[in-house]
């Protein structure tokens, strides 16, 4: 490009050659200034780009967070929930004893009563037999 230019430079009258210089002069001013809208275009949109990645980033922490903590409450309403159970199981299996318990000790007095029954029913039939007789 540039020994091309010569050769026009050397061909060309000096006004023309001013004017060619001028023309290439603006000309590079023109590319100087298109690169720079460029470069400061692309810092724009490394900069929109950065800033979008950084609000992604903290909309994701913050979904994150939240899903963290709606997982943590599901634990706790889960832990509660069988804890209820546990509970319930143990005043059913509490109950369940106590009824047999009970029932055990029931039975045992009815055990120790069977002798008592036994001299009072004999009694009762003495008794009967020396009122018939």
């Amino acid at each position: 490009v540039q020994s091309s230019a010569v050769r026009f430079a050397a061909a060309c009258s000096p006004w023309q050659r001013e004017l060619a210089q001028l023309a290439w002069t603006r000309w590079w001013a023109a590319l100087d200034e298109t690169r720079r809208r460029r470069r400061a275009a692309d810092a724009l949109v490394r900069c929109l780009h950065r800033s979008m990645l950084r609000s992604a980033h903290s909309r994701f922490c913050k979904q994150a967070r939240h899903a963290v903590a709606l997982e943590r409450t599901a634990r706790q309403k889960e832990l509660a929930a069988n804890e209820l159970r546990q509970s319930a199981v143990r005043s059913m299996v509490h109950a369940l004893d106590h009824t047999l318990v009970r029932r055990k000790a029931i039975a045992w007095r009815s055990l120790a009563l069977v002798p008592c029954l036994a001299r009072v029913q004999s009694s009762a039939v003495r008794l009967a037999a020396a009122c018939r007789g």
